[in-house]
């Protein structure tokens, strides 16, 4: 009787456990019933200020715990241009960026809940085709934006009047790049501001930018960059047909990694180059899969 007994009492004891042992999820389900515009929902944004920015492929919704305001493409003035929303975030100021599918970038001012376009839809000397292709917040209140036709733009916030004025940066007049077709932008370490195209690297230093001289200097203008990572020491730019195009810092020069003195790149056509957390590096290479490097020991 005592076995059974203290058996019993195991069992008492053990009951707490189990039962406070175990996290229990508490599950809501909102769909179109509940004010969502539409049901597939591509992409979710938590802002600053608590709300929840829904994206579907029919219109972007905000949400304050009780209820949802749907934003739709009806006003050309006051909305996006196409409802189906494929990715969102948000900017230093506070303003909510959408990407929708077409890739036009829109951003929404949560002070006068009104839409604006980059680049404008709406400019009749530009075809509808125009594509927005990379996004940089150099700082609180400027913005770099990358598009496949036109160019880059730079975004300066207007704190009177609580908007963005942009300035177009093409190909052509006194301050221009090399091509408008632009891959990527990116900040170095020191600030200077990098721009990759299909014909081209631009560059721009830190003091043209504080000074609003967007004097780029222009280099390799004869091949097609489509990405970049920093390490400490190098600036690596990974082209289309050459392989990858190499800054190093302290002696101010560049060297090339590819098929000519590495072995492992069995093609000089990089698709994609990636820095992690780690500092590893990853290469992607058309039909000649994926390269480490290790940053530290300097090995592939």
């Amino acid at each position: 009787m005592k076995i059974h007994r203290k058996i019993l009492l195991f069992c008492f004891l053990l009951i707490p456990v189990l039962v406070f042992g175990q996290d229990i999820f508490r599950f809501e389900h909102y769909d179109s019933k509940d004010g969502l515009s539409q049901n597939t929902v591509n992409s979710l944004l938590f802002d600053k200020e608590g709300f929840l920015w829904v994206g579907t492929v029919n219109g972007l919704n905000r949400f304050d715990g009780y209820r949802f305001k749907s934003f739709n493409s009806v006003s050309k003035n006051k909305s996006f241009i196409n409802n189906r929303v494929i990715n969102l975030w948000q900017d230093k100021i506070g303003y909510i960026w959408i990407e929708t599918y077409d890739h036009y970038y829109h951003y929404f001012n949560p002070i006068t809940e009104t839409f604006s376009t980059v680049p404008d839809y709406y400019d009749p000397n530009y075809d509808k085709i125009n594509q927005a292709t990379c996004f940089l917040q150099y700082a609180p209140n400027q913005i770099w934006i990358g598009t496949n036709q036109r160019g880059i733009f730079f975004l300066q916030h207007d704190d009177n009047n609580q908007t963005y004025h942009p300035i177009q940066i093409s190909d052509k007049g006194r301050f221009a790049i090399t091509n408008n077709n632009v891959r990527f932008i990116f900040s170095s370490q020191d600030s200077s501001l990098w721009v990759g195209t299909a014909r081209g690297i631009n560059l721009l230093s830190r003091q043209d930018l504080k000074n609003h001289l967007f004097d780029f200097h222009h280099y390799f203008i004869d091949y097609s960059f489509n990405s970049a990572i920093e390490t400490d020491e190098e600036i690596w730019l990974a082209t289309d047909k050459q392989g990858l195009v190499c800054y190093r810092k302290q002696s101010d020069s560049y060297h090339f990694i590819n098929g000519s003195n590495n072995p492992l790149f069995s093609s000089d056509e990089i698709l994609n180059i990636f820095q992690s957390d780690n500092r590893t590096i990853l290469v992607a290479i058309k039909n000649g899969g994926l390269l480490h490097f290790n940053v530290q020991t300097k090995q592939w």
